[in-house]
């Protein structure tokens, strides 16, 4: 862990002040001794108390990330940036209409519910499935489909197995094969069909659902991307 922290904190220049979104204090000391190596400025994020502002994109994590973007504009104040409240609440109210940024817990339909988010790592697939667990449903079904040049294993190992899932490929290079994908699955206890195409592993999720039911799409950016 701490390489991977070390190669991360490489990035970290003299004179640009540092900013760390996310502590883990078992490698912290990595990014200070790089900060104080380069004679730079460092911050840590979660620190930074939190006052309420309505956030334009949906799920826990925007708290994290609201904090990071504080952080952010603290160090922009420090050298004369005049940046206010006002412009602050409204920027990160309207993070869609500002960015474009798309496929944050974005709700597809109601009836059933779908939902898609591009998380794809580890980290990001805890935190789609705590959201999936509090967002009232009987059934989930799963349209997934992932990147072939990452090992799937350590993804799939967190999934549902109670979940039906609809395998799918994304339609670039890097996509993984909707069979293989559904054979590595099945290892792991995850059930579901394979599809030639994400429009079609998503309608057939549409069609399988009843109406207090749960689509949801994932597992890559790419994947999330086709349908919208």
């Amino acid at each position: 862990m701490e390489e991977i922290a070390a190669e991360k904190a490489a990035i970290i220049k003299a004179g640009i002040p540092a900013i760390i979104g996310e502590t883990q204090e078992e490698i912290k000391h990595v990014f200070i001794e790089r900060a104080e190596e380069v004679e730079t400025s460092i911050s840590f994020a979660d620190r930074i108390e939190l006052p309420y502002i309505e956030p334009g994109l949906k799920g826990k994590w925007q708290k994290r990330n609201t904090r990071t973007a504080l952080a952010a504009i603290n160090e922009l104040r420090k050298i004369g940036f005049d940046i206010s409240g006002d412009q602050v609440r409204s920027g990160i109210k309207h993070t869609i209409r500002n960015t474009g940024l798309l496929g944050r817990w974005q709700v597809l339909q109601q009836t059933p519910l779908a939902i898609c988010d591009i998380g794809h790592n580890r980290d990001g697939i805890r935190e789609v499935l705590q959201m999936i667990e509090e967002t009232p449903h009987k059934k989930l079904h799963f349209v997934l489909g992932l990147v072939a040049d990452k090992n799937a294993e350590p993804v799939l190992e967190l999934l549902p197995k109670t979940a039906t899932y609809y395998f799918c490929k994304a339609d670039i290079p890097r996509g993984m094969d909707a069979r293989k994908l559904q054979e590595t699955a099945c290892e792991k206890k995850l059930v579901g069909e394979s599809y030639p195409s994400v429009a079609e592993a998503y309608e057939a999720a549409l069609q399988h659902a009843s109406e207090n039911d749960l689509v949801f799409v994932g597992g890559s950016t790419f994947v999330v991307a086709e349908i919208l």
